[in-house]
């Protein structure tokens, strides 16, 4: 995979900016493509203190998992730094022609 311009870059208020392959024009057609199957996404869970249903993430992975591997789109998830007692979580999608984003 090629290395990426903006590869750990943050931009001024310190947040992590997006990270791609020099080209990402085969994956973006694949996302175009992808996008227009996926469906909506079941709201599975409620927010016991709002009181609001909302979508799991197993509920939007399992809404989008089928169409992005049709158009050759895998993903991965890896766990960051803590900052501001936040734990940052960074999604990669990754094309077969070996464009990348995350």
């Amino acid at each position: 995979m090629a290395a990426s311009a903006a590869f750990g870059k943050r931009d001024r208020k310190g947040r992590k900016m997006i990270e791609r392959s020099e080209s990402i024009v085969a994956l973006i057609g694949a996302l175009h493509k992808a996008q227009k199957s996926i469906g909506g996404v079941v709201r599975d869970s409620k927010n016991p203190h709002y009181k609001n249903a909302y979508a799991s993430l197993a509920a939007v992975v399992e809404a989008c998992k089928e169409p992005l591997l049709k158009e050759g789109i895998v993903f991965t998830q890896a766990l960051g730094k803590v900052v501001d007692d936040k734990l940052e979580v960074t999604t990669m999608l990754m094309h077969t022609s070996g464009e990348w984003m995350a």
